[in-house]
């Protein structure tokens, strides 16, 4: 390749399909995107452009044998496709309208719809905030998303989907980049913060006694929390003790 590949995938047919911000493949003006029959290179119609960096960041195959292609693409194949497009052998399509940003993650789910996480504010006009599902017809949120660019993503054995990024809340929950998706929202993996305090702090002067938590959640599916402090909350701040950590982690 003349550049950097991001992205490598088989196909049902045994070649390798390979994305990232080459515009060659071997002797062949590829564009992003180009497949490896095991002899040479080829590319997949006209490949992908649009943009000042039209690269491909992520390829995955899905249960219906095509390849879905995301990347900062505008155009895939001369087609307007919006940084995601799915390529059946023969010409590229666009799903739907496409994202705002750039795709960065692609994976299918057991449902066999197709999930998408990078650094995007709509898919579809949809606002989904960083991560959406295609179920072949539309794009969908899920929740309300997360505040930060999503990088990676995987389905696990309990059919959950689980996501890494730079990203500090899903679904307006405090998660620390990483997070679960059980279909109806979104989990912390480990610990995350709890505050309860005795009086009000918001829209009065007067100081509050609040403690604050760290919630765990066990691998057997139980959970506990960890007293982490005491604080005397005030309009100018707080101070805080430490009495404890909790299981398994350091602060």
């Amino acid at each position: 390749m003349s550049t950097g590949v991001r992205s490598l995938v088989l196909g049902p047919e045994g070649s390798l399909y390979a994305g990232g911000s080459f515009t060659t493949a071997g002797d062949v003006v590829a564009n992003h995107v180009a497949q490896w029959d095991g002899r040479r290179w080829h590319p997949l119609s006209t490949g992908m452009s649009g943009s000042d960096y039209s690269g491909v960041y992520s390829l995955v195959v899905g249960p219906d044998g095509f390849l879905y292609a995301g990347g900062e693409f505008i155009t895939a194949g001369g087609t307007a496709a919006n940084r995601i497009a799915r390529w059946d052998g023969a010409s590229w399509h666009s799903l739907g309208s496409g994202m705002d940003g750039p795709v960065s993650a692609l994976v299918f789910g057991p449902n066999g719809h197709l999930y998408a996480g990078g650094n995007f504010s709509n898919a579809g006009g949809v606002e989904v905030n960083h991560v959406a599902r295609w179920d072949g017809a539309s794009w969908h949120p899920l929740g309300s998303g997360m505040n930060g660019w999503v990088a990676s993503m995987v389905f696990g054995p309990d059919a959950s989907l689980y996501v890494g990024g730079s990203f500090g809340n899903a679904g307006g929950i405090a998660v620390g980049h990483v997070a679960r998706w059980d279909g109806i929202s979104w989990h912390p993996l480990g610990c995350r913060y709890r505050w309860q305090c005795l009086g009000s702090v918001h829209g009065s002067r007067r100081p509050a006694l609040c403690r604050r938590l760290f919630h765990h959640r066990r691998r057997n599916g139980g959970q506990s929390y960890c007293l982490l402090g005491w604080h005397v909350v005030v309009p100018s701040g707080y101070w805080r003790v430490w009495l404890c950590e909790c299981p398994g982690s350091r602060h």
